[in-house]
């Protein structure tokens, strides 16, 4: 980042770089938000709806969830597939 930049940025209150991060955050979002997604990406999330509304028992994670099942899956593999490398 620009040097002058962050001189000027740093006389700002705490406050105000504060509410600066948020406003950064919430531009970089709504681009996200408003990006187009590859055709390889959309056949894939397809696949995945289709495969949901054919099973809708089937387990489903959130966001919050997900780190400790993909954690614990690892830990499990990591024990099973030990000295087999």
């Amino acid at each position: 980042m620009n040097a002058m930049l962050m001189k000027e940025l740093s006389k700002l209150s705490i406050e105000e770089r504060r509410a600066l991060i948020d406003d950064l955050w919430d531009s970089i979002d709504s681009e996200l938000d408003a990006a187009p997604i590859s055709e390889e990406v959309g056949k894939l999330l397809d696949k995945r709806a289709a495969a949901l509304a054919r099973d809708p028992k089937q387990k489903k994670y959130t966001l919050q969830k997900l780190p400790r099942v993909v954690t614990s899956s690892y830990d499990l593999c990591g024990r099973l597939c030990k000295g087999r490398r």
